[in-house]
C-alpha cells in the first residue's frame, strides 16, 4: 500500500481554500504547491486590493499589472475582487476606471481620489452592486448624486 495520505479532491480543495482564507499570509506559498492548488487559491489572493498592500491585501499597482497582463480572463477579476480600497496618491484616472470596470463584482469600495476625475467614476459605480461605499464627502456635493439612484439600492453602509 501507498504510505502517502490520499484525500478526495473536494476535501483537498476545501482544506487549501480554508487555509488561504483563514491564513492569507500563506497564499503566496500555497499557490506554489501544485497546479490544482494554484487554481483553487489564486483568486483568493485578489479578494482584497488596497492602494498600499497593507496587511495581506494585494497592492493595487501589482494588481494593475495583473489586469494588463491578460493572464486571466476578464471574468476572473469580476468574480474574485470583493474589497477595493484606494486612497490618495498619484494615479492615472484611466487606470482606476479600467480597474473598477474590470472588477464589477466589488462589494466593499473605499475611494479617496481627487475631484478631478471622481465624477467620471459615477457610471462605473452605478453598474456595481455595492454593499459598502466610502468616499470623500465633497464627492456627493460636487456632483449631483441623489440617494434614490439605483446605485444606492444595494448599499447597507455608506
Amino acid at each position: 500500500p501507498d504510505p502517502s495520505p490520499f484525500f478526495p479532491a473536494e476535501l483537498e480543495r476545501e482544506i487549501f481554500e480554508m487555509a488561504a482564507l483563514f491564513h492569507p499570509e500563506t497564499i503566496f506559498s500555497l499557490v506554489l504547491v501544485c497546479r490544482r492548488v494554484y487554481e483553487w487559491t489564486d483568486g483568493i489572493r485578489y479578494r482584497t486590493v488596497t492602494s498600499n498592500g497593507a496587511g495581506w491585501s494585494f497592492p493595487v499597482y501589482g494588481f494593475w499589472q495583473a489586469i494588463q497582463s491578460n493572464s486571466n480572463p476578464a471574468s476572473f477579476f469580476q468574480h474574485h475582487v470583493e474589497n477595493f480600497f484606494f486612497s490618495h496618491g498619484l494615479v492615472d484616472p484611466k487606470n482606476l476606471r479600467k480597474t473598477l470596470a474590470a472588477c464589477s463584482g466589488i462589494q466593499d469600495l473605499v475611494l479617496y481620489v481627487s475631484m478631478g476625475f471622481s465624477g467620471s467614476l459615477l457610471p462605473i459605480l452605478a453598474a456595481m452592486k455595492l454593499r459598502r461605499l466610502g468616499f470623500d464627502w465633497p464627492f456627493l456635493f460636487i456632483y449631483t448624486v441623489h440617494p434614490h439612484q439605483p446605485m444606492f439600492s444595494s448599499l447597507t453602509h455608506l
